[in-house]
């Protein structure tokens, strides 16, 4: 039975019309197609929803379902508003999505437009839609991109949301958007620029300068909330430190977004862009220049400790080990004191996470791996020993024997029908007849052994992915013991773990043991098929 689905995704200027108070897009195309599928006696069994503007496929999770799901044969067809909405990305996202829907032979079905893409001429037409969106959307990308310029050389407010202090405001009797001080708001970043520039008051009347890290500490311990995150954070007070907008000034194109290879993988990376257009803007100022050039030179003098060329790994659970809080990973913290021992905490600003000393939560950490594989190995012995296992495989054995048996006895029959046709004893209609009747019966005997050699596959997969995890979780833990570099420990524990979430509630008195109140939770890498 044919069974049909629909795909939805907002374009740019579906976005501008919203603005423009013509409604929800997503909710005006599910009501289009579903009038289209309803004239053609169609009910749409599933919606795939993109929420997120990507340019490729990779950025677009629901389109890779879509994908996913046609290449299973899931789908007969697949209802869309336009061509354009299936793929803008470069030629190699757009050959990907023609080669899927043409090698399944899935429908794509438009309001104006059914596209076969067995058919020549309805296939030459995809690829020309396809070639024209994204000529499209490069045209609308470039004519975007020299709107925000010119707007910014204008002094106008070039984009969608407005920084902290803000509010965005509509330029009367005119085109663009400036900014408007939010009062309360921009009472605190001048609190910001006050207690780095000039510093805290104190009781006596004397002032003392604080940190950015310290600032974000003061600001989450009065409750105060930045508008978009729960808590301040270091990064978020030294963009605000940096912000030129605070000085009634409008930039653009500071980051420029740039294609690299890494391991035969494009990935897209933001790099500084030293020749940016900073132009006065048409907004008022908050902070004074001369207060926030000398923030700039403050920061200067205490620029970001390089990184050494050579530096070399110190904390052998690095990447690994996860608060169970906030989900961040726990960093090593050093000492100068050598009487004190590196610890792990957690990098989020006043996280109720209780730091540890980094060889305990080492030590842990290969203990319960211990313990994890003594379980396992327990585990499996019972599977290995249990014989409902053994007895379901050797059904399934036998089941493939039989119908490789009845499916060999159908070709004899249907090999003999010609014989009995030429020897006249069955007429034409006769044989016809029995030679669709016997032609289903292989059929359904052919998917029923498909189904039984994948099963069969799939257990055997499953109890060999099962018996490989024991020697490369033992080999890690006998090899881990004779290691000295961390930067080897941490591969090795990278090898044979996904994540390990550390949580402690409470300190250890003097009486109880150091790891008295650690907890950790194991994530060994396990094959995806084994459960």
């Amino acid at each position: 039975m044919d069974e049909y689905c629909a795909y939805l995704r907002k374009s740019r200027s579906d976005y501008e019309a919203e603005q423009r108070g013509e409604g929800e897009t997503l909710a005006r195309h599910r009501k289009m197609l579903m009038n289209a599928a309803k004239a053609k006696g169609i009910v749409l069994k599933k919606f795939y929803c993109e929420i997120v503007s990507g340019e490729t496929i990779s950025a677009r999770p629901q389109m890779q379902q879509l994908l996913t799901d046609v290449e299973s044969g899931l789908w007969s067809g697949v209802f869309v508003v336009e061509i354009e909405r299936l793929a803008r990305g470069d030629t190699s996202d757009q050959g990907i999505v023609q080669r899927v829907f043409r090698v399944t032979n899935t429908k794509i079905i438009t309001p104006l437009k059914e596209y076969d893409p067995t058919n020549e001429f309805d296939n030459e037409y995809f690829e020309f839609g396809l070639f024209m969106s994204r000529r499209e959307y490069n045209t609308t990308k470039r004519r975007l991109q020299n709107g925000r310029i010119s707007a910014a050389t204008e002094g106008k407010w070039p984009y969608r949301t407005p920084p902290y202090g803000y509010e965005i405001l509509k330029i009367p009797n005119d085109k663009g958007y400036t900014l408007k001080i939010n009062q309360e708001e921009a009472d605190i970043v001048r609190l910001i620029f006050l207690w780095y520039t000039t510093g805290f008051e104190n009781l006596d009347g004397s002032f003392i300068r604080i940190g950015m890290q310290v600032i974000a500490n003061k600001l989450n311990s009065m409750n105060i909330l930045p508008r978009i995150s729960k808590k301040w954070s270091l990064s978020t007070i030294a963009c605000m430190l940096d912000n030129p907008t605070y000085i009634g000034k409008v930039k653009i194109s500071y980051n420029k977004t740039t294609e690299v290879i890494q391991n035969g993988v494009i990935t897209k990376k933001r790099i500084k862009n030293k020749n940016c257009i900073l132009v006065d803007g048409l907004h008022d100022a908050i902070i004074k220049d001369e207060i926030f050039y000398l923030a700039k030179e403050l920061r200067s003098q205490n620029p970001p400790k390089p990184i050494k060329e050579h530096i070399t790994l110190k904390n052998p659970l690095s990447g690994i080990v996860e608060c169970a809080y906030c989900k961040k990973k726990m960093i090593r913290r050093p000492y100068s004191n050598k009487f004190h021992t590196d610890t792990l905490i957690c990098p989020s600003p006043g996280c109720k996470n209780i730091s540890a000393n980094l060889s305990e939560v080492e030590h842990l950490v290969i203990t319960f791996l211990e313990q994890w594989l003594e379980n396992y190995k327990l585990n499996w012995n019972l599977q290995s020993e249990d014989t409902t296992n053994n007895t379901a495989l050797m059904v399934i054995e036998k089941s493939i024997q039989n119908t490789r048996a009845e499916l060999a006895c159908l070709e004899q029959q249907l090999s003999n029908l010609h014989d009995l046709l030429e020897r006249r004893i069955y007429t034409e209609d006769t044989f016809i007849s029995r030679r669709n009747i016997l032609l289903k019966l292989k059929l359904e005997k052919q998917e029923i052994l498909t189904n039984l050699e994948q099963n069969l596959s799939m257990i055997k997969a499953r109890d060999k992915a099962k018996s490989d995890i024991i020697p490369d979780i033992t080999h890690a833990i006998d090899t881990y013991a004779t290691l000295n570099d961390a930067q080897q420990k941490n591969e090795l524990l990278c090898s044979v773990l996904d994540k390990v979430v550390y949580k402690k509630e409470k300190k250890c008195t003097k009486k109880e043991s150091k790891t008295s109140h650690i907890k950790l939770k194991l994530y060994p890498k396990l094959p995806k098929h084994v459960y």
